[in-house]
């Protein structure tokens, strides 16, 4: 009986440092709120090879990475859109041609 109450214990505390420990998604959030920046975007992918992640591949040569992002930004990208975006902001702002579409980076994350 002791190796059961021993066995919850240990299941119980992992659950709890679990919900204690920042998540991934999380850090990756706040990563973004702290950068502005501006760029066309050169083409959109998949990369097999890392779990199908989407990539944006942007006008200065770097790319994003937008695994978890539930805004459907991904989705609407086509090549010669324009994004941009504030620090200390999720708001994204798309444009093109003449018009404007905003997206909210949702990562699922509740900091």
């Amino acid at each position: 009986m002791k190796k059961y109450y021993y066995f919850v214990a240990v299941v119980i505390g992992l659950i709890v440092v679990m919900n204690l420990l920042p998540k991934g998604k999380c850090m990756y959030t706040k990563k973004l709120m702290k950068q502005s920046w501006s760029f066309s975007v050169d083409s959109t992918y998949r990369k097999k090879g890392e779990h199908n992640n989407p990539y944006v591949e942007l006008s200065n040569d770097s790319f994003l990475i937008l695994t978890a992002d539930r805004s459907g930004l991904f989705e609407s990208l086509v090549k010669g859109d324009y994004l941009s975006k504030e620090k200390g902001s999720v708001l994204v702002k798309l444009t093109r041609d003449t018009e404007v579409f905003e997206y909210t980076l949702d990562f699922d994350c509740e900091d």
